[in-house]
């Protein structure tokens, strides 16, 4: 059967429990850049434009122009948006690429393209961006690698005034490791890659498969499986969720992924380089592949999350096309053979049936690897054979592995099925007694035959039968010698481990150990020499374990490269079917653009008759524009005249508006000397006394007032009854006051009091001003009241019916007492 082509390969890193955190060279958690003391390289920068897309042209233009020099022939860049190198010397432009009515994860929620700068050309490329900014929002960042950081922290935005900045989505960007950046936006595990090959190599890579943890409130990056993304065992109990949308209709698809434990691994993964099976999903059909949809999918093996102490580990996702309908998978088993998930895989043990022969796959180690050591008494877990010969063909090259169990008698090793096994699973298989393997069986025969002849010797002494010890004898055991026994069960092991066939290398040397110990034990005045030999061959197996050990990071590394280089040979195919694929559709274009161009001819000959008929009829037009370009050019005579009347207008227009501007020059300058009075006026009222004094000599004033008030009229007073006196006397002795003087109201006489410039407008106003005046009039409506008082004018609008309904407001009490009856 032609072997299938392997769609697409995904590599990515997971890391472990807590506490087997992110090498720190690859962590951009708390680092920062060198502009603020620290170690992160600012590799390239980039100048964003966004929201504004009618402007986007005429700012994208007149920026290249600028820098013409620096940009290339085309002005484009040759590698993608997360790409960033210290090695790339011009400037270059790179479109929005992420449609934001089709998609929303893109990381700008608004239409933007960007220019990525050089380090040198940063400063006078934001400085020009600056001014040509227009209508669109700007926004500088620098690129080291960490993008999550470089587009929150290390970021600066100029938005238009009076407006905010748009923002971003940090986690969705793909890529969050120092000094690295990945060429093109979906290339998931090319870091940092050249420029020729990121963009012509890697330009028709397949990358369709998208793979996705249900990871959501991580700092540096979301749920994708992109570059330097970075999960804990605990973000990986759910199976991630995969689509493919290049599939084949009516396919079958299979889906395999697994890991390989790396250095800080512990011994449940038995080795570097060792394999574990994750996950493996077939006869997924195309609709559901598209889809992502497992559901009606057979799940050979489910879904198992890191184990806890794996530590930092590669997983390897593979996705495979059936090559004829569903398959009848059978479920793989562990080194013991048991169907377990997560467990160590044989993947040598599972039958593939043949459908994957395409030679990808990890690749297989030496055949003398030994599956179990024993060093320093403890236990080692045992080593799998790493590979998959079942991709390979269906032969199977290399002998079943045995689970390896503790070291000990020959019941606590073996089994009866001649495995391995751990006395664990002894004790939960629900045997209630063990058998005894063979060469337990020869050693009790051996312990019983010593026994045997120790007892006849006391049975001599003791009256026993020796015939009955020898009846013991041959019932318990063979009857041959000990030694002959043990070369018969070291040969009959051999051969059933299959002494011609690439038997591991530790199942020799355990049948070995356990018929030398046995010698030992049955001759004993050899022991000193053959604990010699055991131990010089203990240490050689010591050091060829810890050579064997060295090499396991090679082997490691080996199968990398090798993995690598199958990744490459399917990327140089995919890049081969993009290519046909294209050059099939551009010959596809063409007959339909050389189909279009004689339909075109046709509908042109037509075209160019209606034009001959046109072109009559044009040149009658053409005289009659001529007659009509006459008449213009007189119009344009008598618009000229129009002008030089509108231009004088003008001049008298720029005359009076000179006039204007001089009289607003004088208005300004009075209005400075104004200013200057104001601030003198200012100043001499800074001068004066305190106001709390003032107020103080205010209410003094008052008071002296008042007191001459009360003795003016108890002055007044007294006047009257000296003049009722004077009068009734007159009366009485019969003589007239005054003759022929003319009679004088009933007032006392005006004081005058000097105004003391009140009315002057040239004095400036003042409280003190404002206190004599307000004196002034107190003074005067207490004359008045009195006045009026003496002529009884209270009394009368009191008696008067007319006073009182005419009257808007009702009077003021006197201020002195009115004459009465009975008293003048």
């Amino acid at each position: 059967m032609a072997s299938q082509l392997v769609m697409c390969f995904v590599a990515f890193l997971v890391w472990g429990v807590l506490g087997h955190g992110p090498d720190y060279e690859q962590s951009c958690e708390n680092r920062t850049w060198t502009l603020d003391g620290g170690d992160l390289e600012v590799m390239s920068w980039h100048i964003h434009y966004l929201e504004n897309v009618s402007d986007f042209a005429r700012f994208r233009e007149e920026f290249i122009a600028h820098f013409r020099h620096l940009f290339p022939a085309s002005g484009d860049c040759p590698f993608g948006p997360n790409y960033a190198s210290t090695t790339y010397p011009q400037m270059c432009r790179i479109p929005g690429l992420c449609d934001l009515a089709a998609s929303s994860s893109c990381p700008f929620p608004v239409p933007q393209e960007h220019f990525s700068i050089p380090v040198q050309h940063v400063s006078e490329a934001w400085e020009f961006a600056q001014k040509i900014q227009g209508f669109v929002t700007l926004m500088l960042h620098a690129n080291t690698g960490c993008q999550h950081d470089d587009h929150t922290k290390r970021i600066k935005w100029l938005p238009l005034p009076g407006q905010l900045s748009p923002g971003n989505d940090a986690m969705g960007f793909p890529c969050n490791r120092p000094g690295m950046g990945h060429p093109n936006a979906d290339a998931p595990t090319i870091f940092h890659t050249p420029i020729r090959r990121s963009h012509a190599t890697l330009a028709s890579l397949c990358l369709s498969v998208q793979a996705s943890y249900g990871v959501r409130g991580l700092k540096l990056h979301s749920g994708e499986l992109h570059c330097g993304n970075m999960f804990r065992a605990r973000d990986l109990q759910v199976a991630p969720s995969i689509t493919h949308q290049h599939v084949t209709e009516g396919a079958y698809y299979v889906l395999v992924m697994l890991s390989i434990p790396g250095v800080s691994s512990s011994s449940k993964m038995l080795a570097q380089g060792g394999l574990t099976r994750q996950w493996i999903v077939g006869n997924i059909a195309s609709a559901d592949m598209c889809a992502g949809n497992f559901e009606h999918a057979t799940t050979v093996s489910s879904y198992s999350p890191p184990d806890d102490n794996a530590g930092t580990i590669t997983s390897v996702l593979l996705l495979f096309e059936q090559p004829a309908g569903p398959i009848e998978f059978q479920h793989p088993t562990s080194l013991a053979g048991v169907a377990t998930t997560g467990e160590a895989w044989d993947p040598d043990s599972w039958n593939h049936r043949g459908f994957l022969r395409r030679p990808f796959h990890i690749p297989v180690s030496a055949p003398d690897v030994m599956n179990g050591l024993v060093q320093d008494g403890k236990k080692q877990s045992a080593m799998i054979k790493i590979g998959l010969p079942q991709l390979i063909g269906p032969a199977r090259t290399l002998a079943d592995v045995a689970q390896a169990g503790p070291a000990g008698p020959g019941d606590k090793f073996w089994s009866a099925r001649g495995y391995a096994e751990s006395m664990a699973l002894k004790r939960t298989s629900g045997a209630s007694k063990t058998p005894r393997g063979p060469l337990a069986q020869v050693a009790g025969a051996q312990f019983e035959v010593k026994s045997a002849n120790a007892s006849s010797i006391n049975d001599r002494s003791g009256n026993i039968d020796s015939s009955q010890n020898s009846a013991m004898l041959s019932a318990r055991g063979p009857g041959r010698g000990g030694m002959a026994q043990l070369i018969h069960w070291v040969e009959k092991e051999l051969l059933i481990q299959g002494k011609s066939g690439p038997v591991p290398l530790a199942d020799r040397v355990r049948i070995f150990a356990e018929a030398f110990g046995q010698a030992m034990d049955m001759l004993p005045e050899y022991r000193p020499l053959f604990l010699s030999v055991q131990r010089e061959y203990e240490a050689l197996i010591n050091w060829l374990q810890e050579q064997l050990n060295s090499l396991a990071g090679v082997e490691s590394r080996m199968k990398t490269m090798k993995i690598e280089s199958l990744s490459f040979v399917g990327e140089s195919t995919a890049k081969f079917q993009g290519e046909v694929a294209m050059l099939r559709q551009k010959l596809t274009a063409a007959e339909q653009q050389l189909d279009n161009f004689i339909v075109e001819k046709a509908q042109m000959f037509e075209h160019n008759k209606e034009l001959k008929g046109q072109s009559e009829k044009d040149r009658w037009m053409a005289a009659e524009s001529h007659t009509q370009n006459l008449d213009i050019l007189s119009n344009l005579e008598r618009m000229e005249k129009q002008v030089e009347v509108l231009r004088k207008q003008e001049r008298e227009i720029y005359s009076e508006s000179a006039n204007l501007n001089q009289k607003v020059k004088d208005k300004d300058k009075r209005i400075l000397t104004v200013e200057e009075q104001l601030n003198s006026e200012r100043e001499l009222s800074a001068n004066m006394v305190q106001r709390d004094e003032h107020e103080a000599l205010k209410v003094e004033l008052k008071a002296v007032k008042l007191r001459c008030q009360e003795l003016e009229d108890m002055y007044a007073t007294k006047q009257k009854d000296y003049m009722s006196i004077v009068e009734t006397y007159s009366r009485s002795i019969g003589q007239s006051i005054g003759g022929d003087e003319v009679p004088r109201p009933l007032t006392p006489r005006p004081t005058w009091t000097h105004c003391r410039g009140i009315l002057d407008p040239d004095v400036a106003r003042s409280s003190d001003k404002a206190d004599i005046v307000q004196d002034l009039l107190v003074k005067m409506m207490t004359s008045a009241r009195t006045q009026l008082a003496g002529y009884g004018l209270s009394t009368a609008a009191q008696k008067s019916n007319v006073f009182q309904n005419f009257a808007r407001h009702a009077l003021t009490a006197p201020l002195v007492a009115e004459p009465t009856a009975d008293r003048p």
